[in-house]
């Protein structure tokens, strides 16, 4: 096939020779060979698509010059060079494309010469340069064209389907062939000026071009990889970045429960606002930061006063003022690309000058600022405080357009608005103190409201809601009072709230009562034990009712409060029921929290502060799965009956065991009092913890058969496919667990002596 194609170009060189004089000879020959050189530099003229080579330059100067037949043979040449000379990726072309290529280009360059001379050509004597720019357009178009038909068909031919990438060149291609054709015309008609000169002076020139192009190419090869070291190290820098924010945002939102939610809210509608008022780039991007990061200054407050159930005193008002300059010194050394800092700093100044820290008036303020400080007070306004109600969303807006111009920016706040209507309201929860007052609360300091009527009120509107969800017929919240070992109730409502009144029962009588003391889930109990301290029985149907009682847990892990959800004999509590309210009953107990229990001994307080460091540690752990995109599982496994527990040395020995099995992959910790193991876990060792609690079980078992059987239950929940939240996780996990110790069918492991 090599021969073949070489003939062709022996055959059209003959062909050429006896049409045209010597001189002409001896110009195609030149191009011929400049052609075949030109072909093993490829020239990149686009910055993203490709390259091309400038073999077709001389086609054309062949053609205008010396006539179709000199075309071919040039563009025959061309095709061979990409045989000859390797290419960038250091191999030569294959025969048979090279064949292909002398082909398409041969026709290629039939059809140009021939519109060239069809449509006037190059005329014998010189004449106007108007007369040439058609047929030597024409000639390019024509030569364009044909190449894509060939590449095309050949393609086709192939069985590869349409070349697409080659198609998109062409577009760009165009320009630089219509360039090269005014080119050849140029040296065509030079040549028929001075002849053979134009090749003595024109070649080294034509040298001296490609060799500038050549330390150019370098050069911005160069510059190009430099750039993209620069891109890599910038990536791995904003990487960096992200880690730091999320570190402080994870900071905050573990001294301030309220923040967590705030914080979110507030990011959502300001980026939205941004985007609307028509912050891009840069900006936009320093105010999706700064609303993460804005109550980061909290970190300086104490917090008895970011929990404090009441309004703020003026003094401890004063105090929390200071957050946002301390927001800003934290950010300071922390170069985000983008001015954070002065967004945090300024986000409570108001358009008036009557803000603070620094009293800055109008467009002084960063319009970042402007735009967290109306969606910060707007969002404020419609959460719930332990001293007043949530405000609703309409309220909330005439507020802030009352106060446009004078405290807001009256264009913040049209955009605000616009957003609102664009988006659905999100459910409210009760939350602590997540920012400070708005300015209808620093004109008047009330009377600070007690904890515990705080906690009442809270509590009471829970059972309120939850006794009209189904399956519920009746839900009480009962308040554990640790110094007279006792729960009480608080609030009851539903079908039998009535039959509770004022109960009182003993710590560990009941289901309620043992909820109180384990700090667990019971479920599928039977209810008439919680009436076990009424003088007269509980109604008939309450009787034969089971209860599911969910403790209300505290920071530290300490059970504060009972909420229990009584229903139908048969008709269990659904998980997802169960979760909602150890959670939102969490966040109550969280946000009003009371004194510490003074009963509590040194033993139970390091083992509360062992459970609260382990939920703070899963809290981190389900952020980190998030960030990844990973699952998690928490585990939790208990011991012994409803009764009595396992011995503990059984219980750490148990714990000792998982974490050997799991090999460094899981934090396990172990809760005496409660008799059961909490771990965090990646899925991949679930099926192995499993397998060890049960090998665990048979072996504790085989030393012991006279004190009959050991009781083992295993639960677990995954994140995120059973809840997002770290208390959620564990209130699934040990619901999963006590129904397995209720049920043979589910995950219970009761072994035999």
């Amino acid at each position: 096939m090599l021969a073949g194609g070489l003939c062709v170009v022996g055959l059209v060189g003959l062909v050429t020779a006896a049409s045209a004089s010597a001189a002409d000879v001896v110009a195609v020959a030149l191009y011929a060979v400049l052609a075949l050189l030109a072909s093993s530099q490829r020239l990149r003229m686009h910055p993203t698509v490709g390259t091309m080579s400038l073999g077709f330059l001389f086609v054309f100067a062949a053609i205008f010059q010396c006539g179709t037949a000199a075309g071919i043979g040039v563009a025959a040449a061309s095709a061979v060079g990409g045989l000859l000379f390797t290419g960038s990726g250091g191999r030569r072309q294959p025969v048979e494309t090279t064949l292909q290529a002398i082909g398409t280009l041969s026709v290629a360059a039939w059809a140009a010469g021939e519109a060239f001379a069809r449509l006037g050509g190059m005329p014998p004597a010189p004449g106007r340069l108007s007369q040439l720019l058609w047929p030597a357009g024409a000639a390019v178009a024509v030569y364009q064209l044909m190449s894509v038909i060939g590449v095309t068909a050949v393609a086709l031919a192939g069985g590869h389907g349409l070349p697409k990438r080659w198609l998109r060149e062409a577009g760009w291609m165009t320009p630089v062939y219509f360039a090269g054709g005014a080119a050849a015309l140029a040296v065509g008609l030079a040549y028929r000026q001075f002849g053979m000169g134009v090749f003595v002076l024109g070649l080294p020139l034509l040298y001296a071009l490609q060799r500038t192009y050549a330390v150019r190419a370098d050069r911005a090869a160069e510059q190009l990889r430099h750039l993209e070291e620069r891109n890599r190290a910038s990536e791995k820098l904003a990487r960096l970045y992200l880690s730091i924010v999320e570190a402080l945002s994870t900071a905050v939102e573990a001294k301030d429960q309220g923040t967590r939610l705030h914080v979110r809210r507030v990011q959502t509608l300001a980026q939205a606002v941004a985007q609307r008022v028509g912050l891009q780039g840069e900006e936009l991007q320093a105010v999706e930061t700064a609303a993460v990061l804005h109550d980061i200054g909290k970190l300086a407050v104490p917090d008895h006063i970011l929990s404090k159930p009441a309004r703020l005193t003026e003094s401890e008002f004063q105090l929390v003022r200071t957050h946002p300059e301390v927001g800003e010194a934290i950010l300071r050394p922390i170069d985000f690309g983008v001015d954070v800092g002065a967004i945090v700093r300024h986000h409570h100044e108001k358009m008036d000058g009557s803000g603070y820290p620094d009293g800055l008036v109008g467009e002084a303020i960063p319009m970042g600022a402007r735009i967290l400080g109306v969606i910060d007070v707007y969002d404020a306004l419609v959460s719930e405080r332990p001293y007043r109600q949530a405000w609703r969303a309409e309220r909330a807006v005439e507020y802030l357009r009352q106060h446009a111009g004078s405290a807001f920016d009256p264009a913040v706040v049209e955009a605000l608005i616009e957003v609102l209507a664009e988006t659905a309201p999100e459910p409210r929860v009760p939350v602590g103190l997540d920012a400070p007052p708005c300015a209808a609360a620093r004109a008047t300091v009330s009377p600070p409201v007690s904890p515990v009527e705080a906690r009442v009120e809270a509590l009471e509107a829970l059972v309120e809601e939850f006794a009209a969800r189904d399956p519920v017929r009746t839900c009480v919240a009962y308040e554990v009072d640790g110094r007279n070992a006792e729960i009480a109730v608080l609030a009851a409502r539903g079908e039998h709230a009535s039959a509770f009144g004022r109960l009182r029962t003993p710590i560990g009588l009941g289901p309620s009562a043992t909820a109180a003391r384990d700090g667990r889930v019971i479920i599928e109990a039977a209810a008439g034990a919680d009436m076990a301290g009424l003088c007269v029985g509980p109604p008939e149907d309450l009787a034969v009712s089971t209860v599911a009682a969910v403790p209300a847990l505290d920071s530290s892990g300490q059970t504060r409060a009972v909420v229990s959800l009584y229903g139908d004999m048969g008709t269990p509590m659904p998980d997802a029921l169960l979760a909602e309210v150890a959670v939102r009953s969490a966040e109550i107990i969280r946000s009003r929290s009371a004194e510490p229990d003074p009963g509590c001994h040194d033993g139970e307080r390091a083992e509360l502060l062992e459970y609260a460091s382990f939920v703070a540690g899963l809290s981190r752990a389900v952020s980190r799965a998030q960030r990844r995109g990973e699952r998690l599982v928490v585990m939790a496994v208990s011991m012994g009956d409803a009764d009595r527990w396992a011995p503990s040395d059984l219980l750490l020995d148990l714990a000792q065991e998982l974490r050997v099995c799991a090999g460094g992959e899981a934090r396990v910790v172990e809760r005496e009092g409660a008799g059961e193991i909490v771990a965090i876990l990646p899925p991949a060792v679930e099926a192995a913890l499993r397998e060890c609690v049960q090998a665990f079980g048979r072996a504790a078992q085989g030393g012991r058969p006279a004190a009959g059987p050991l009781g083992l239950a295993v639960g677990s929940a995954v994140y995120p496919d059973d809840d997002n939240s770290a208390h959620g996780l564990v209130c699934l996990a040990e619901m999963r667990m006590a129904r397995g110790r209720l049920s043979a069918t589910a995950e219970q492991l009761l072994l035999p002596a």
